[in-house]
């Protein structure tokens, strides 16, 4: 009954009360049978106008109706008045099924108030309809018979009265499409649920709409006496199975998902899978550790399969992990079976989850229980470290780093994702200092790829998190190489103002200086060189083409005590002042001007001047202290010279005119009794490449470097000499005479080449030593002997090399000589033919000796005539001797 109904009948019957009480005659049946006036409705029923009324006529409604169309058996049943019901359904002019709109039908009523007696007299009724379904009240929206109402309420008395009717329905369903038995079942109602279950003709497994059985009801609502009482009926197998609908599940699944032990553990000793799966693929392990029921978990733990995957691939302990449960993380951990790192759909793994949300406890107990496991190839190290960067989480970062291989961490640290980005990268963009910190000791390329792309505040950010701003990649090039080559001037600016090696070398051997001197970067340069770049190995022409101008008589490079470094280019007519300038500058920083022939020592600028200088010797000037602290030095060489003058095909090598480079210095002490130490600042050099020294005996090693590479550039043209004497010899096959010549010659040219080598490295380490000595502190030549002798091993090497190559050439073209002059005798046929001659002409002979008397003839004919000039000699003999002998003086 609505509020409004009720409060207006309350009413009616008040101001009906109050007039009965003022004139009873007045007073309707169904206003008596409401205030439960026996007598009064006894009466009305007992007159001779009731008697002739008939049940629906306007002169019955009157009396027996109120205003909304509660018929006075309707208040007697409402009210439980038994005396008042039985007289109106004696005098049969009442619908013992009616139903006022909105209202409780007559046996709802009677039930729900439990007014026995009522619902006696009105199951006792032909026609009534005990199976009928009402709509009104909270009880009936899902059109809920009067089994239903008692079965939900729990009156056992009623539905004992209501299952003894004949024509009772102890299947019938509601809206819902729930029997009796279920309502009994997710109430726990426990001796209903006896009664129901005693009828031959009850459904043990009837489904409502969501697919449950009375046993999904009854377990979900931790009802074990009614689960136990379901589990003793027939047909077990068909309460335990799944729902058929996509929110269904076992009546396992429903005591797990709310955490009924009690049932979980009854179920299971039934028989019931553990492993049984939801319409998603979950088992009651997963839904069990979805909201965190330890209890059920450990029930569950010993028959289920604590890796079972549901439709997202996830286990219970991914589920567990994902909520935050704690102790269900550690019992499941506890399994020896378990799998603690298996990927989900989305390829991550509890562990990953924890990371990702953040839970540091739980990480922790997953690294603890078993590491890291294995994971699948591609995974998801590299998740590890993103969650836990994404999430800012520098503890577990550090955690990470202690358990994963060094190896791994270094590849996952330094791979790009989807975004063509690192997690260094991730991390710089968030500002996360911390992750930033830990981050930047093991990553490799973060740095090279902001560079490339132009992040220039990205680079400042990682900078301040202490990035080690030298770092290189595979091919050897650090961030300052790569800003150089793509022309980002602010960011090198940055690297270099946060300490970035500007003499740094690539795989290639370039600094960013002479990265930005190939590509003209004017800025660039002025910035390097204000940093105190190395200029070593920069060739004049190199400068001169890297600031678009054409080829002067000089350049001058002057570097400051403070570091920075200047250059410029001077015309000829500029350089005497200059050179006046520069000796008369204060001697702070150092100077060196790079010329391109020597004028200015034949004309008498630069002092001393060498002249003349011997060819292929290596010339040197080294002059006393003068008493103002100022002396000069000066190396000339002319080299090679003298080899071009051969005619013919012999070796030639072209002269390359005179090499110059002269210095002044200035004494650093006073100290007269020893030798001084003094400091160069001006430098004048005739050398390819400009590197301003550090002191003389540096100077002087540059120039033994050229004359180095002088000496190779010899011994490749010679090389290269031999080898075509090579292709020569084998085209002619060995009959060239000239090359012999040749060869002879160039065995000379080497002997020639080895003498002049030994006296310019003599030359070079007593000219070290002595400037050493009187000039540098004794401190220095150790290097130039060094270098020294290194030059000595290598040119000297290279001139073995051409004397084993001439040996050999003239080895073979000597053979070969040999070979042509075989070349002309007889064919072998001949001499077959004479060797047969001689050997039958031998044989003839014998046989006349052996069968002839020649032997004796021979001896006597032959022997005669021998001893007759035999006599005849010694005869002549004697008569020399006596002849010659001095005659003797008388006595």
């Amino acid at each position: 009954m609505n509020s409004g109904a009720l409060l207006e009948s309350k009413q009616s019957a008040t101001g009906s009360t109050v007039n009965s009480s003022q004139s009873n005659q007045n007073l309707p049946l169904w206003l008596a049978a409401k205030n439960g006036k026996e007598d009064e409705v006894e009466s009305q029923l007992s007159t001779n106008e009731w008697k002739e009324l008939r049940l629906g006529t306007n002169e019955w409604n009157k009396t027996a109706k109120d205003s909304e169309g509660r018929t006075a058996l309707w208040w007697a049943v409402w009210h439980g008045q038994a005396r008042i019901a039985g007289m109106l359904l004696a005098t049969r002019k009442f619908d013992v099924n009616e139903r006022p709109y909105g209202y409780y039908g007559l046996l709802h009523a009677a039930v729900l108030f439990k007014h026995i007696d009522v619902t006696k007299l009105l199951l006792d009724q032909d026609g009534l309809d005990v199976n009928s379904k009402d709509t009104y009240g909270l009880d009936n929206l899902n059109q809920q018979t009067p089994l239903h109402l008692a079965a939900d309420r729990g009156l056992e008395e009623m539905a004992k009265l209501l299952l003894a009717h004949p024509g009772i329905d102890v299947n019938s369903q509601n809206k819902s499409g729930e029997t009796p038995l279920h309502a009994a079942a997710k109430k726990g109602y426990k001796e209903i649920l006896v009664l129901l279950l005693a009828r031959a003709e009850i459904t043990l497994a009837p489904r409502n709409k969501n697919g449950s059985a009375p046993l999904h009801l009854a377990a979900e609502n931790g009802h074990e006496e009614l689960v136990d009482a379901l589990l003793g009926t027939p047909k077990l197998e068909t309460m335990s199975d799944v729902g058929k609908d996509e929110y269904g599940g076992s009546p396992l699944h429903a005591a797990a998902k709310n955490g009924h032990r009690g049932v979980v553990k009854l179920l299971l000793a039934h028989g019931t899978d553990p492993d049984l799966r939801d319409p998603r693929g979950a088992t009651p392990l997963h839904l069990a550790a979805i909201d965190g029921y330890e209890d059920c978990v450990i029930a569950l733990m010993d028959r289920a399969d604590v890796n079972v995957k549901d439709q997202n691939l996830r286990t219970p302990l991914h589920e567990a992990v994902q909520e935050q449960h704690h102790k269900v993380v550690e019992h499941l951990l506890k399994k020896s079976r378990v799998l603690v790192h298996v990927p989900d759909k989305d390829l991550s793994t509890p562990l990953h989850l924890a990371l990702l949300m953040g839970y540091e406890s739980i990480a922790r107990q997953l690294l603890k229980a078993s590491g890291f496991g294995e994971t699948p190839k591609g995974t998801h190290n590299r998740a590890l470290l993103s969650c836990a960067t994404q999430t800012g989480n520098a503890v577990m970062l550090k955690l990470l780093f202690k358990r994963l291989e060094p190896s791994v961490i270094t590849a996952e640290i330094n791979a790009l994702d989807e975004n063509e980005q690192t997690l260094l990268w991730s991390a710089a963009k968030r500002r996360d200092n911390n992750v930033m910190e830990l981050l930047s000791k093991k990553d490799e390329v973060t740095m090279h790829l902001l560079v490339q792309r132009g992040e220039a505040s990205l680079v400042t950010v990682l900078l301040e998190a202490g990035y080690n701003v030298d770092t290189k990649d595979n091919l050897g090039r650090s961030a300052l190489h790569v800003a150089t080559i793509l022309g980002h001037f602010d960011i090198a600016e940055s690297l270099v103002s946060f300490g970035a090696s500007v003499d740094c070398k690539d795989g290639r051997g370039n600094t960013a200086l002479r990265l930005a001197i190939q590509r003209k970067r004017c800025d660039f340069i002025d910035m390097l060189l204000e940093s105190s770049a190395d200029m070593t190995g920069v060739r004049k022409h190199e400068w001169l083409d890297a600031y678009g101008q054409t080829m002067p008589d000089a350049v001058y490079l002057e570097k400051e005590l403070s570091g920075k470094k200047t250059i410029r280019s001077i015309k000829a007519a500029a350089i005497p002042d200059t050179i006046r300038q520069m000796h008369n500058a204060p001697k702070t920083g150092r100077r060196l001007m790079l010329l391109a022939n020597e004028l200015p020592w034949k004309n008498g600028q630069l002092h001393p001047s060498i002249v003349p200088i011997r060819p292929n010797m290596l010339e040197t000037s080294v002059p006393s202290l003068s008493k103002s602290g100022n002396v000069r030095f000066s190396v000339a060489i002319w080299f090679p010279a003298g080899f071009d003058k051969a005619n013919g095909n012999f070796f030639k090598v072209p002269d390359r005119g005179t090499c110059r480079i002269a210095w002044s210095t200035s004494s650093s002490t006073s100290n007269v009794d020893d030798e001084l130490r003094c400091r160069p600042t001006d430098y004048f050099s005739m050398l390819p490449s400009g590197n301003i020294p550090k002191d003389g005996l540096d100077f002087f090693a540059q120039f033994l470097s050229h004359l180095r590479e002088v000496w190779l550039e010899i011994c490749d043209l010679a090389e290269q000499h031999l080898a075509e004497c090579r292709i020569s010899q084998l085209e002619e096959r060995g009959s060239n005479r000239e090359l012999i010549l040749r060869l002879a010659q160039n065995a000379r040219t080497w002997a020639d080449l080895r003498k002049i080598l030994k006296e310019q490295t003599r030359t070079a380490h007593e000219f070290a030593s002595d400037y050493s000595f009187r000039y540098n502190g004794n401190q220095g030549s150790d290097e130039v002997d060094m270098l020294l002798s290194e030059f000595t091993t290598t040119i000297g090497g290279r001139l073995d090399g051409l004397d084993q190559t001439v040996r050999d050439l003239l080895q073979l073209s000597l053979f070969g000589m040999n070979v042509n002059i075989l070349k002309d005798n007889p064919d072998w046929r001949w001499f077959f033919l004479a060797g047969s001659i001689c050997l039958v002409s031998t044989i003839c002979a014998w046989l006349i000796f052996k069968y002839c008397p020649i032997e004796s003839w021979i001896e006597r004919e032959v022997g005669q005539k021998i001893r007759r000039v035999a006599n005849v000699s010694v005869q002549v003999a004697s008569e020399r001797k006596g002849s010659n002998e001095p005659k003797r003086l008388p006595i």
